[in-house]
């Protein structure tokens, strides 16, 4: 073996067979980098028909390492030196349980680089694949080429039996079938159903039709097929979507803009970012834990529901999330001081002399009532009534949980500012909502980034809260909620009840056996709540 430099390749491990078989690994994985660092010697052509510096995706990654492999162990099988071929069976039980671990995501980055670093580093250093050490996209990619370098063990103990190998059975390691769209002929043939050649967002409609979602989710779903597709940028067959464009959408959606239908009405995602970033003061972005727990989650869902489903091997939007450090977290939200409370109820907003209009009364329940967003915005007229002489809200519609449908008592103060006077006109004019603008432009826009029921936060949170001169990132419309949380233990109220008022699941030893409190119970603890003394308002 010239190109090694030796007609054997050695390493101590040891006399103790425990302490051996934990260095094993690494000696192996030295082993391979050295027979990679002389690859070019032993094969002219390395790197087959990859040009380097040229990225490569991981399908192609897959077949260009698997493809080297079997031609070094083919070269390795015609040589006349056997002992320069060295007999490495003693060490491969060892070696294919550290990768089956590497597959599995169980191994640490130790044992990754330790096992299949070589091989990533291999790539890399071609120019094929830009992945830092330890980062995600490098765990991704040891795993999966951990998981072709097994195909290769695999084929070479067939060919020790001398039998033929066959064809690998990796799904990478599969050709990408090219079909003439709309021939169902050729899908026969290919062995495919029609199905594998429809787009991400067709893909997206199947899912819808089966998994029926609540309408709100469904519409996310929609929206997050969409914008998806705007960062590919021209309609690709969900088979040939790859991890690489996944991750790169993770990276795009790092620099969206947040809201940025709006902010850049016409524009794709990509043509938003770009304009974003031309601005003097460019739009903030979207947050880490929007773009995990909305967009990249609904995405994961419906590639999930494909790979179920037979349309495509895997799953590659999985283990794909914007990695954030406890700092990167989204502050926690506090409820308003008396101060910050006196502040935003001695504008004119609420001027005496002035009939109080949707945002005022939007923020009069929130804070007497300590419902949710969603939950205001859906409130319908017909959902005040009376349960036994008590005038309730009555929470419905699409909700976090079904501790969220509940009944909640109107306070005497919404009562007393002309909650009722105020339904009888909307009635009247032939609204159906409490807070119809709010409902009905929310409702417009729900396809968008953002949903329906962030239409007025949004404006409570950026605009509002700073003319008062609240600039503290904790506390925005939701402190409205922890506000009477907070009054409602102040005020000696049990806390299932007050978990019963506001929607909370009660997870306490109790709690379980409250499961219903009479409205009479709950008027009486909401009652007991005053912030009178500090809003001072009058009718």
């Amino acid at each position: 073996m010239a190109a090694i430099g030796s007609t054997e390749l050695r390493e101590p491990l040891g006399g103790e067979y425990a302490v051996a078989l934990r260095k094993l690994p690494a000696a192996v994985a030295q082993f391979h980098q050295r027979i990679d660092h002389a690859r070019a010697a032993v094969k002219a052509n390395a790197a087959l028909t990859i040009s380097p510096n040229r990225p490569l995706t991981d399908r192609q990654i897959a077949m260009v390492h698997f493809a080297e492999e079997e031609e070094l162990d083919s070269a390795a099988r015609l040589t006349s030196d056997r002992e320069a071929v060295g007999d490495f069976s003693l060490f491969r039980p060892a070696y294919v349980d550290l990768l089956k671990r590497i597959v599995s995501g169980r191994a640490t980055n130790e044992e990754m680089g330790a096992g299949i670093g070589w091989a990533v580093d291999k790539f890399v250093s071609r120019g094929n694949a830009a992945v830092a050490r330890g980062t995600l996209e490098w765990r991704h990619l040891c795993m999966s080429l951990a998981s072709i370098h097994l195909e290769t063990i695999q084929c070479g103990e067939r060919r020790d039996e001398g039998e033929d190998p066959g064809d690998p059975k990796h799904p990478l390691l599969r050709p990408a079938p090219q079909l003439v769209v709309n021939d169902p002929r050729s899908a026969r043939a290919a062995g495919m159903r029609p199905e594998h050649q429809k787009t991400f967002l067709e893909i997206v409609a199947l899912a819808i039709e089966e998994k029926r979602p609540r309408p709100a989710t469904a519409n996310e779903f929609r929206v997050a097929g969409r914008m998806l597709a705007e960062h590919l940028g021209e309609p690709t067959p969900i088979y040939r979507i790859t991890k690489s464009d996944i991750i790169s959408y993770k990276r795009a959606l790092q620099e969206t803009p947040s809201n940025y239908v709006q902010r850049f009405p016409g524009s794709t995602i990509s043509e938003a970012i770009k304009a974003n970033k031309a601005r003097a003061a460019p739009f903030p972005t979207l947050e880490a834990s929007t773009i995990n727990n909305k967009w990249l989650a609904h995405i994961r869902s419906i590639f999930a529901w494909a790979a179920k489903n037979e349309i495509i091997p895997d799953n590659p939007a999985s283990n794909v999330h914007v990695d954030r450090s406890e700092d990167g977290k989204g502050p926690p939200r506090i409820p308003f001081s008396t101060s910050d409370l006196a502040k935003i109820f001695s504008t004119p907003l609420f001027a005496a002399s002035t009939d109080f209009g949707e945002r005022p009364w939007a923020i009069l329940i929130g804070l007497y009532t300590g419902m949710r967003a969603a939950e205001i915005a859906q409130l319908t007229i017909d959902a005040v009534r009376r349960e036994r002489g008590v005038l309730v809200f009555e929470v419905g519609g699409e909700l976090k949980n079904e501790a969220s449908r509940r009944l909640v008592p109107v306070h005497s103060t919404l009562i007393r500012l002309g909650l009722e006077q105020r339904i009888e006109r909307l009635k009247k004019s032939g609204k159906t909502h409490i807070l119809p603008d709010w409902h009905d432009r929310g409702k417009a826009q729900g396809d968008e980034a953002q949903s329906f029921s962030q239409h007025l936060p949004r404006w409570f949170n950026r605009t509002f809260l700073p003319s008062c001169g609240i600039t503290d990132k904790r506390k925005v419309f939701h402190s409205l909620r922890h506000s009477l949380k907070t009054a409602l233990s102040s005020a000696g109220v049990d806390r299932g009840l007050s978990d019963r008022i506001t929607g909370h699941e009660d997870s306490s030893a109790g709690g379980r056996y409250i499961h219903q409190a009479s409205v009479e119970a709950m008027r009486d603890a909401l009652e007991k709540v005053d912030f009178g003394d500090v809003i001072k308002l009058t009718r």
